[in-house]
């Protein structure tokens, strides 16, 4: 672990953001927002340029990011901000809210929890195995952000969130950390539900509270130390929504800018992407139509502005994925087909429904109406909690009081026409029912922003008669969802302790191997090992934790063609399964391929000279 390289890389990007958002009038709950995107937008910017046009070396990165904090300092010395910046102060509430204060330490427990668990195992998640870190160490490995021959779903998904996986490995020289690179998108989207709460005029104490709620959902937690990207898409997203809320309000150009950077990385983390930055940006459109009302400004001028701020953010922060998907495959959205009005726009292989959805669906959804599948979802509410779980995720205290909160907050707000917080709920509640699959929780992680809230207001508004049981009630459910949550379905007790008495060079997947047992020889061949595969679920493995391993992928149309690819990479191990033309090939020639070691249908062999 590159201890140096690590925190000064991360140091530079912290300052930059700093001295952008300095003197800019944010409150801090906004500033610590500000300095969140930008920094995730340096990072994501920093990446592709060195990875499309320089080289992806540690060189390079700190290089380039110490120009730009140099330039951030220069424009905080042009364009010095007001002297007397937004002083944070602490209302009397919190000295009267013991519950308030319980679940921010309940928060805190768990985020040292989740560093912990970060630090001490390795990644393990399934697709971060297949293809999250897949594409990462193609990247590292080439030195390049290339399109990846291990697995396609590597390469056709929009990558922000695995450009910051790799930021994180490139500089660290190992995974050691990068399973945690989700943490602080979990964290920013408590902030943004906090930020959201007092925009809508929540207390301190109860916008916190929802904050907490937020963070505390299994599925958050869970996630958070994963190489996934749903809790970063549901943060970003809930930052850039925020943002644009407080532009639509308050039409500031900070707010502006900072809802598009937002809008811009949200976009480039996930395909499903559109209809988010779509609510994104229709509140910065009526923002202008309200500056244009409250201070007679022009119009066209200001959308004009708007729309190329937001539609360049798009461009550079988000569209990368999108072009190089229709260069290399005819399709954006490749492999999945794009269709407007019935009309095939972009072939491929099939609709998310029928390459995705379909084979993820329990059987115990399959035929159920819309709602029956919610219902049935939420009302697994039983740990251990795990990263993909197909049923539940949001904790009983979704099932039993977020969600009939978010129901009553809507019709009371309804009838009591408060606008501010419908302009919360109701772009989050249609965003909800837009969503393929939201039975799946990790794919609708957002909508517990708006039961998270509804449940604070709704505990503000009651007299303490009835609030003082509703705490209870929920702090009960919470501490259920934190037990379930806990071990994460993987690191009980006994293998956190074999862990621990481990040197940290020997933690590595195959001490836990909850799948993967195939792969259990890599661990035992040395470091800068040739592997040469033709199938396995988790090509991830085969390059070791610091990326030491040469791997290459076999595709070959005769028994002559697979010898000379393995001899012109030089191959020293050779992993196939028992069911494929190669084994077969590999049988026939004993002289240079001898078994090396077996398990289920897969076989390595060892590749003689």
């Amino acid at each position: 672990m590159n201890w140096m390289a690590f925190t000064s890389g991360n140091l530079i990007v912290l300052l930059t953001a700093f001295f952008l958002t300095r003197r800019r009038s944010l409150a801090p709950a906004e500033k610590f927002l500000a300095i969140f995107t930008l920094a995730a937008g340096q990072i994501v910017f920093t990446m592709l340029l060195a990875g499309t046009v320089l080289r992806l070396t540690t060189a390079n990165l700190l290089v380039l990011n110490l120009i730009l904090l140099a330039a951030a300092i220069l424009m905080e010395r042009l364009f010095p901000g007001p002297r007397y910046p937004y002083q944070f102060r602490l209302y009397a509430c919190w000295r009267h809210n013991f519950w308030a204060r319980l679940l921010l330490f309940l928060a805190l427990l768990e985020t040292i929890w989740l560093v912990f668990l970060g630090y001490l195992f390795p990644p393990y998640a399934w697709d971060s195995l297949y293809y999250h870190l897949t594409a990462v160490a193609t990247w590292l490995k080439a030195g390049r952000i290339v399109l990846s021959p291990y697995t396609i779903w590597a390469n056709v998904y929009p990558m922000n969130t695995e450009l910051i996986f790799a930021w994180n490995m490139l500089l660290a020289g190992s995974d050691l950390l990068v399973d945690l690179t989700q943490l602080p998108f979990a964290l920013a989207g408590g902030v943004a539900v906090y930020a959201l709460g007092r925009a809508t005029g929540l207390r301190q104490t109860n916008s916190a509270v929802a904050a907490c709620l937020f963070f505390l959902t299994p599925i958050v937690l869970v996630q958070s130390k994963t190489c996934y990207v749903d809790v970063a898409f549901a943060g970003m997203f809930l930052v850039a929504f925020y943002f644009a809320y407080r532009y639509y309000h308050d039409p500031r150009r900070a707010y502006l800018l900072l809802a598009a950077l937002a809008g811009g990385l949200t976009f480039g983390i996930k395909a499903s992407a559109a209809p988010y930055v779509a609510v994104v940006f229709l509140f910065i459109i009526a923002g202008n139509r309200a500056a244009r009302r409250a201070a007679n400004q022009p119009y066209r001028q200001n959308l004009l502005l708007s729309l190329v701020i937001f539609a360049g953010a798009l461009l550079v922060w988000g569209s990368f994925w999108y072009l190089r998907n229709w260069l290399a495959y005819g399709n954006p959205f490749f492999p999945f087909t794009f269709k407007v009005l019935g009309y095939t726009l972009w072939p491929g292989q099939g609709s998310v429904t029928d390459l995705v959805m379909v084979k993820n669906t329990p059987p115990e959804l399959a035929g159920l109406p819309f709602w029956q599948q919610l219902l049935r979802s939420w009302q697994e509410t039983s740990g251990p909690y795990t990263f993909d779980q197909r049923l539940g995720g949001f904790g009983p205290q979704w099932l039993y009081l977020e969600a009939p909160a978010l129901l009553v907050t809507l019709i009371l707000a309804l009838v009591e026409r408060q606008r501010r917080l419908l302009l919360i709920l109701l772009p989050l509640t249609l965003l909800f029912s837009l969503q393929p699959s939201s039975w799946w929780t990790r794919y609708t992680i957002f909508i517990v922003a708006a039961g998270t809230l509804s449940l604070a207001y709704l505990e503000e508004r009651l007299p303490r008669f009835w609030a003082q049981p509703l705490r209870a009630a929920t702090l009960a459910l919470v501490l259920i969802s934190l037990a379930g949550s806990l071990t994460h379905g993987y690191f009980t007790p006994q293998v956190i302790a074999r862990f621990l008495a481990l040197p940290p060079e020997q933690r590595t997947f195959f001490q836990i191997t909850p799948w993967g047992d195939e792969l259990a020889w890599v661990d035992r061949v040395p470091p800068g090992s040739r592997i040469a595969f033709t199938e396995t679920a988790f090509p991830y493995l085969l390059f070791g934790p610091r990326l030491e391993n040469r791997v290459y992928r076999v595709i070959a149309t005769s028994e002559a063609d697979m010898l000379a690819q393995l001899q012109a990479w030089d191959s020293q191990y050779f992993l196939t399964t028992t069911t494929s033309l190669y084994y077969r090939w590999a049988q026939k020639n004993p002289q240079v391929l001898q078994p090396f070691f077996t398990c289920g249908d897969y076989v390595t062999f060892k590749v003689m000279k």
